[in-house]
């Protein structure tokens, strides 16, 4: 293996990886279903002191665990993902530090999306600390940690998730909900918050709920969304609908998605062939499918006018802390933006 190099698809293991002369880290990720994986290749990864550092002081192997189908070679994925059942990994991004022997786990990397930190500004000097810590097998130190400022009285609100704690402060006239967190402070989008919420319990079919209409609607479409709608009628019904064909390009609508109860159904449906046809309805596995039409609809659920009571904001946040992702939309667009007590301190000091 070349030093420092990145391997995107990884063709060996035995017994985990060969024997080397220094520690090696791998790094779990997705190529194509993982916003915070593009985050921390992007931010660390590819950045010129990882690749210095790294040639110099590990083996890397960055280990492709792509949701797709035809991202990977079927013996690569297979390899992949016996790899990764074999040191126990069940999310991503996960990084494992092990032995030069290829067989010794030293520990684990705390990357901040599994933690409290709003890792996006992670920074390689930072990520380079803590994969030397485990290295060293010493404790790893928090990728996010920062100086408190004083406080007089505790916190409003409590929560697990991207904070330990957070208080509501207010919405902007133009729609932003501010928070104070433990580690700073917090510019929230809530119409990216309620896409996210939404795209994450349509996607889980335990949690997809139907809410029957009192009135079949009948829609009929332009016969090319019209097909598209055809072609996807399983994921509808995954994501709550219940729709069938009722005449030549036209569709009968008996239930929609719980949350989009009293939403224009026409419109719905339109919008979700124009997204189909947008993606590209031909290339994806079914999990591909499924995430495409809850995307969908949980954009179009995002766009109700949200002004929040300071109840109504509390509650959308504490919704979205639990969520896998809280940090980006479905589509990758930021929801949230973090200013550290660390950064204000700086900005602000004589």
């Amino acid at each position: 293996m070349r030093k420092g190099m990145i391997v995107w698809a990884l063709v060996a293991i035995r017994p985990i990886l060969p024997a080397a002369e220094k520690p090696q880290v791998l790094a779990f990720g997705s190529s194509d279903a993982c916003e915070w994986c593009n985050v921390l290749k992007q931010r660390v990864f590819a950045s010129a002191a990882w690749r210095e550092w790294a040639a110099g002081h590990v083996e890397f192997v960055y280990v492709d665990l792509p949701r797709g189908d035809g991202v990977l070679a079927p013996e690569e994925r297979e390899r992949n993902n016996a790899l990764a059942d074999r040191l126990g990994v069940t999310g991503i991004p996960t990084v494992v530090v092990l032995a030069a022997d290829g067989e010794t786990e030293l520990g684990r990397v705390k990357v901040p999306d599994s933690a409290r930190g709003l890792g996006r500004d992670v920074t390689p000097e930072a990520f380079i600390a803590a994969v030397d810590s485990v290295a060293q097998e010493r404790d790893p130190p928090d990728l996010d940690s920062s100086p408190e400022l004083p406080r007089e009285e505790p916190p409003l609100q409590t929560a697990t998730g991207p904070w330990r704690w957070f208080k509501f402060l207010a919405q902007t006239g133009s729609g932003w909900v501010l928070l104070e967190t433990d580690a700073g402070l917090v510019t929230l989008n809530p119409r990216a918050a309620r896409e996210r919420i939404a795209y994450e319990r349509l996607i889980d079919a335990h949690k997809a709920l139907t809410q029957p209409l009192l009135i079949p609607e009948t829609v009929t479409l332009p016969p090319s969304e019209s097909a598209r709608i055809r072609n996807f009628l399983s994921e509808l019904q995954t994501v709550g609908f219940t729709v069938e064909e009722f005449g030549r390009d036209t569709w009968k609508v008996d239930a929609v998605p719980a949350l989009l109860a009293g939403c224009d159904v026409p419109a719905l449906l339109a919008s979700i062939a124009a997204d189909i046809a947008e993606a590209g309805s031909s290339r994806g596995g079914t999990r591909w499918r499924d995430e495409l039409v809850a995307k969908s609809v949980a954009h179009t659920y995002s766009r109700a006018n949200l002004q929040l009571t300071p109840e109504a904001a509390t509650q959308l946040v504490e919704e979205l802390a639990r969520t896998h992702m809280p940090y980006v939309c479905p589509r990758g667009r930021p929801i949230m933006v973090f200013t550290s007590n660390a950064e204000l301190l700086r900005k602000f000091a004589h």
